[in-house]
């Protein structure tokens, strides 16, 4: 009793609900298992379920200024949100009648404690500082217009901050240009006509994405492309499962800027408590395999000597399992050029599997079967290589320490990443919330690199930061199959 009061604890910490939620029974017990990952040692990993609802509304039919991609946008959301578990409401081409009664029905579904969410692609202005979504039957001649013809922003917030809900997102792809503004002329009470404006009085528990920053414009989509650029790259992380909601976002900025090389800059705000995850899932950890019989012991055949034995020995740093040859490594290693060690030890580590994966980055990565069978003569050569050119303060040997120190201490595996990467400096404060993430290619310390920090891109390449917390890079199958090798050689 006293393991599942942590793991309950461990769990509301990371889905940021609130205590009191799981006495309502908002939380099960699961034994749903992935096809991927199995629930290992008997234990369940316990899996959110309150009630996701998400209201999302795509609209492009304007008489004065048509978009193409807003009810794509909408139609492949609210797919994607269907598809983890949202009961969801779909509206196309919306006028201000269906938006009003829309957002009424919205806060009669949603109840406290459950996750909110409200997404739009369309038009939106700011007025005054207040920001305003665009029915497809607006008429807004001058300013005096937005009140009485579109929908304020403010009354989607209202409706859930008095629905009690525990987290609420709105993700707001309506940074387009004013396209009124050639008819309301420039003296009206704008204070600024590019863009929406940053809501700062959204309650606790809320998250406000834009589109782009408070005051630009945002495209739509690039080339042929069905959806706007900010759209297309959050579609790439809404499905990701146990990706927690600040790194997802901070994950789709970047696809945006390196889209558009720059010009459009994801926006966040948010008062979030506690971490939110839109498709938790179950994690697998490992567990010992049972014993091998012991085979019956037979006399080895005498070797014959070669006909033509080698006049040199052959180098401890070729392999003679696998025959790849770890001499460009030391070398590397010896000029303690540790960038360069870092992606020439996965390429080598790559060419030792014969077996690889990729991934929608188009990067090839190490899959559990390939690090379960990864050659332990080769395992041991890196590691020794890292070890010894380091002073002892890199290498497997150093970061398998770290490990077991952070299993020791955590309840399931993405706790265990979580204070692994924190031993590591493998995490830095996020820079979109309050939180912290993961870090990115662009984050590694090759200048100074602290105890066990490197190698770090091996198994799967830091491109994008860690999918699920660190776990989808596969490292824990890595240390497990390392100990498994130090074993053996003892």
């Amino acid at each position: 009793m006293f393991k599942l009061t942590r793991l309950l604890t461990s769990l509301l910490l990371v889905t940021g609900l609130p205590l009191a939620v799981a006495k309502s029974h908002s939380l099960t017990l699961s034994p749903r298992i992935n096809s991927s990952s199995s629930l290992l040692s008997g234990e369940w990993l316990i899996v959110q379920k309150q009630k996701r609802v998400a209201l999302v509304i795509g609209n492009a039919a304007y008489p004065e200024d048509s978009l193409k991609n807003p009810v794509n946008d909408a139609i492949d959301v609210a797919k994607a949100l269907t598809d983890i578990g949202f009961d969801v409401t779909l509206l196309e081409n919306a006028d201000r009648r269906k938006i009003h009664d829309a957002v009424k029905n919205f806060n009669r579904r949603l109840s406290q404690g459950e996750i909110g969410l409200f997404y739009y692609a369309g038009h939106g202005v700011q007025v005054a500082g207040e920001n305003y979504l665009i029915p497809v039957d607006a008429k807004l001649d001058s300013e005096s217009d937005v009140d009485i013809y579109s929908y304020p922003l403010k009354a989607v917030i209202s409706a859930m901050e008095t629905a009690n809900v525990s987290v609420k997102i709105i993700i707001l792809d309506a940074c387009r240009n004013n396209l009124f503004l050639r008819s309301w002329g420039s003296n009206g009470r704008s204070l600024s006509s590019r863009g929406l404006a940053e809501v700062k009085r959204s309650g606790r528990g809320t998250l406000i994405s834009y589109a782009t920053a408070p005051g630009e414009v945002a495209g739509d989509s690039l080339g042929k492309g069905r959806n706007s650029p900010y759209t297309a790259h959050l579609l790439k992380y809404l499905k990701a499962p146990n990706l927690e909601i600040g790194l997802m976002f901070r994950r789709v900025r970047d696809d945006v800027l390196q889209a558009t090389n720059d010009r459009q800059v994801p926006w966040v705000s948010e008062s979030l408590v506690g971490e939110v995850y839109l498709n938790p899932q179950p994690i697998a950890t490992s567990s010992p395999s049972p014993p091998k019989p012991t085979p019956e012991l037979t006399p080895p055949p005498p070797k014959t000597p070669p006909s033509n034995p080698p006049t040199e020995p052959r180098s401890t740093l070729i392999s003679s399992t696998t025959g790849v040859d770890y001499t460009p490594l030391r070398q590397i290693l010896q000029q303690k050029k540790w960038k360069e060690a870092d992606d020439i030890t996965f390429k080598l580590m790559l060419e030792s599997s014969k077996h690889q994966n990729q991934d929608w980055t188009n990067r090839d990565w190490l899959t559990e079967k390939a690090i379960n069978s990864f050659a332990c003569e080769d395992l041991k050569i890196i590691d020794q290589l890292w070890f010894e050119n380091s002073n002892k303060q890199l290498g497997l040997s150093a970061q398998l320490k770290f490990w077991n120190d952070a299993r020791n201490n955590s309840t399931n595996l993405i706790e265990n990443y979580r204070k692994f990467a924190e031993l590591l400096e493998w995490i830095r404060p996020s820079i979109i919330t309050s939180g912290s993430s993961y870090i990115s290619s662009d984050d590694i310390n090759y200048t100074n690199p602290p105890q066990g920090h490197l190698p770090v891109q091996i198994t799967y390449p830091l491109e994008k930061g860690w999918l699920n917390w660190g776990s989808d890079t596969n490292r824990h199958w890595l240390y497990s199959r390392f100990t498994d090798c130090l074993k053996k050689s003892n």
